[in-house]
């Protein structure tokens, strides 16, 4: 784990199409090191019984926004002091930019974000299929009056955390990727 993308997992991942079969990853990490490389069932016997697998499909960027702006909770991470920290977010998708709110003396606004991840996906346990989200940009504090009287007037859940939460900030990405999983056919 922790791989550079010039590392062994990049290597591999030239192979996968679009369309590739996974399994649900029930196993140590040794399994998911050995996914990108195309482990198949004759090396690996735990890939379970006929039926089981799993298809995921890459997500235009229309649909990543679309499926995105469905939701108000995901994830943003970013480095700070040397480790990746990853916080639960309330967000609103407007222009195909993500906004979310913060307070004045909290983590996220006291941190120099520069670039983030921000993650949102949805997991339906019963069909064992979903969807999920990355998006990676730069983030800047929201200081448009306009701008943010649009913002407060969004249906944007209140946060979960105590404490006033009057600060906006947007995340631009510069990459978006999205993937759906459901039963292969």
């Amino acid at each position: 784990m922790g791989e550079r993308e010039d590392g062994p997992l990049h290597a591999a991942r030239p192979g996968l199409d679009q369309r590739t079969c996974v399994r649900p990853v029930r196993r140590s990490c040794r399994c998911i090191l050995r996914a990108g490389g195309a482990v198949t069932a004759a090396e690996d016997s735990s890939w379970g019984t006929p039926g089981t697998l799993r298809a995921s499909d890459a997500l235009p960027p229309s649909e990543c926004w679309a499926l995105a702006s469905t939701r108000s909770t995901g994830r943003l991470g970013f480095f700070r002091d040397g480790l990746l920290d990853i916080f639960p977010v309330h967000y609103v998708v407007l222009d195909e930019r993500i906004y979310f709110r913060t307070s004045a003396d909290g983590i996220i606004a006291t941190s120099d974000l520069g670039r983030a991840a921000f993650q949102v996906d949805q997991v339906n346990k019963e069909t064992h299929s979903g969807w999920s989200i990355l998006a990676n940009g730069p983030v800047t504090r929201v200081e448009d009056p306009g701008l943010l009287t649009t913002l407060w007037g969004k249906a944007v859940e209140e946060p979960w955390a105590p404490g006033q939460r009057d600060l906006f900030f947007c995340l631009a990405p510069t990459q978006l990727r999205g993937l759906r999983v459901s039963t292969a056919h």
